[in-house]
């Protein structure tokens, strides 16, 4: 080559060339060149003194052949104090050294492996690590994995299924879930509820008597379990809520007095709920034998009445 390193980098490109090859006869790795052609600009000398990189292009074309070439060995310490050299450049200087003689030439050079060989060694440490860690073991994604083409967006998923029944009232697009707004709103649903259960009941004490089906017996006591159950968890909802709303009201009272608002954690909340069921299911009962007293009294005054009446009935006829 007629174009070469600067005295102040010691090497030329064809002892750079025949370094390649003495690497490659130590790793094992004879490889030749046919008919290989520069007709690029390369490196006309480096100055470590100095910034400035000059360059130069070189217009002349060599064809050089393995059979033809003179080989030039190196030593160890030849190949050692090389590396150092190389490996003391600037960043910018190593980019147009790559850029000049090849990446493939430059990665024999400095580790005596091609970039094939690099990826080959890459990709069985990965195969043997995948399958020393067994199948059980959580999986690790690459974090140089581009990101996806369409980011993903809370409340605005794909449908996966096209024809898949969608409602907008319960989509994640249309907003979070509002317990409190959708009991306001669909309070109708309980009144609803309430007229079935009765109309239920009604049903099943009809066919009982009359001796009807059995499954459709079933049947209704399947449905009326079910209503039931929906009632029940309506009641449960509706308490909790009411009990937030207390919370909240009395945290309204102790601000405006400016006195620190109470929080309570989920166990103090689920006493307290426990506590008012106690309380709602006592004022049932009381409500209940308060309404058996009155009925009772209602019949004895029944009683004595028809009583009347029939002694009225003796003495009218005596």
């Amino acid at each position: 080559m007629s174009s070469s390193f600067s005295k102040s980098f010691g090497y030329t490109k064809q002892k750079i060339e025949a370094t390649h090859k003495s690497v490659n006869k130590k790793t094992g790795q004879n490889q030749c060149n046919e008919n290989e052609s520069d007709s690029s600009s390369e490196i006309e000398s480096f100055n470590f003194e100095g910034k400035d990189l000059q360059m130069e292009d070189d217009q002349n074309e060599e064809e050089v052949e393995c059979d033809n070439e003179e080989e030039y060995s190196m030593s160890d310490a030849e190949i050692a104090a090389l590396r150092n050299k190389i490996s003391s450049f600037s960043l910018k200087k190593l980019t147009v050294l790559k850029s000049k003689i090849g990446l493939e030439l430059f990665n024999k050079i400095m580790y005596g492996k091609s970039i094939s060989s690099i990826n080959e060694n890459n990709l069985n440490k990965t195969i043997q690590s995948k399958k020393s860690g067994g199948t059980h073991r959580p999986r690790v994604e690459s974090s140089t994995r581009p990101p996806p083409k369409f980011r993903p967006i809370k409340g605005l998923e794909v449908r996966k299924a096209k024809n898949s029944h969608f409602d907008p009232r319960f989509a994640a697009s249309s907003g979070e879930f509002d317990q409190i707004a959708f009991h306001r709103d669909y309070s109708f649903i309980e009144d609803l509820r309430r007229k079935d259960i009765q109309e239920l009941q009604n049903a099943y004490k009809q066919i009982k008597r009359e001796g009807g089906n059995p499954k459709q017996i079933e049947r209704i006591k399947r449905n009326l379990l079910r209503l039931r159950n929906q009632q029940k968890d309506y009641h449960d909802q509706k308490l909790k809520e009411d009990i937030f709303a207390e919370l909240r009201q009395t945290n309204i009272e102790r601000m405006n007095n400016g006195e620190k608002p109470i929080y309570l954690n989920n166990n103090e909340l689920k006493e307290k709920f426990i506590e008012r069921k106690k309380q709602q299911k006592h004022n049932k009962d009381q409500r209940i034998q308060e309404t058996s007293k009155s009925n009772k009294n209602t019949n004895k005054g029944g009683k004595d009445e028809k009583m009347d009446d029939v002694e009225g009935r003796k003495e009218l006829n005596n």
